[in-house]
């Protein structure tokens, strides 16, 4: 009977240490998620500065003759 209750709180401490490990990669995952959308962030605030220059930009000064 002893040898079974050792089995049963092994397999419960071997369970509890597998869901600490879940909680880490999931903190951990939420950290890649976070970070990756940064990245992507960056890129699209530099992707709206090219847009500007390059398009936006030149149609306000061919715009400036006309308005006068």
């Amino acid at each position: 009977m002893a040898e079974k209750e050792d089995v049963l709180i092994k397999t419960v401490d071997i369970l509890a240490k597998k869901t600490d490990t879940l909680e880490e990669r999931t903190k951990k995952i939420e950290r890649e998620i976070k970070f990756h959308w940064r990245i992507i962030d960056v890129f699209l605030f530099l992707n709206c500065i090219v847009l500007v220059e390059y398009h936006i930009i030149p149609l306000i000064i061919a715009w400036i003759p006309l308005c006068q």
